[in-house]
This record gives structure tokens, C-alpha cells and sequence, in this order.
């Protein structure tokens, strides 16, 4: 279990900072594949509580892995990092988002993972 500390997201009408209150708990098979589930909280500039979910995969060469796993600087086009979204609030200023899928493209960087993420409509 990795905690989540700490963060930022921004995007079309939806930015804000990610609370020091969620975890991934990531399991690691034996050829390297990483399989995320994610949970953490997310506060929007206004105010609102966004919790998200979040599952997906990682994997990709053994020594590409392995960098990855020191926090070496890696291309993220050398492994395969996608996940899935799902989010929850009771805020009405985005209520919309609970009934939306996220999708994402994400790579590990040293501190941090970072998403592309975009909503499927």
C-alpha cells in the first residue's frame, strides 16, 4: 500500500489539489505486472469533495521495469500505464461526474505518477 499525499489536477472546468487521505493498493506479480487500485479524495478549487477511483495496469520489459521501479526517468511510451476512472461526489457543481468514465494514460516519474486523463462520453 502506497499512500497518496498530496497533488494537483487540472483540466476543462475542473481543477484543484489532491488530499493527503487515499492510497494505491498496488499488487506486483512475480513477471512484473503492476495492477493499480486506487482511492483517494479530490478538492476542487470551489471547494467540492471528489472522491476517485481509479484501476488499471502496468506493465512492459523486465528492464524497463526496473528503472521504473528505481525512479529512473523512463519514456512512458517504453511500457504500457492505462487505468480507469470512476468518481463520486454529492457536490451539485459536479454531480455530472458521477455517472462519467475516466480514462487515462499514466506514467511513474521518481515522487510522483502523473495522468493524462480524459472523460468518456
Amino acid at each position: 500500500m502506497i499512500p497518496i499525499t498530496s497533488g494537483h489536477f487540472d483540466g476543462p472546468g475542473f481543477k484543484g489539489k489532491i488530499l493527503n487521505n487515499g492510497a494505491d493498493w498496488q499488487l506486483v506479480d512475480s513477471n512484473g505486472l503492476a495492477i493499480i487500485d486506487t482511492r483517494y479524495l479530490l478538492q476542487t478549487d470551489e471547494g467540492a469533495l471528489v472522491y476517485l477511483q481509479t484501476k488499471g495496469f502496468r506493465h512492459g520489459p523486465a528492464e524497463v521495469l526496473r528503472k521504473v521501479a528505481k525512479g529512473e526517468p523512463v519514456d512512458p511510451s517504453q511500457y504500457y500505464f492505462r487505468i480507469t476512472m470512476q468518481f463520486e461526489t454529492s457536490d451539485p457543481r459536479y454531480s455530472w461526474l458521477n455517472g462519467m468514465v475516466g480514462v487515462g494514460s499514466a506514467m511513474r516519474l521518481q515522487k510522483a505518477v502523473v495522468y493524462d486523463a480524459f472523460i468518456v462520453k
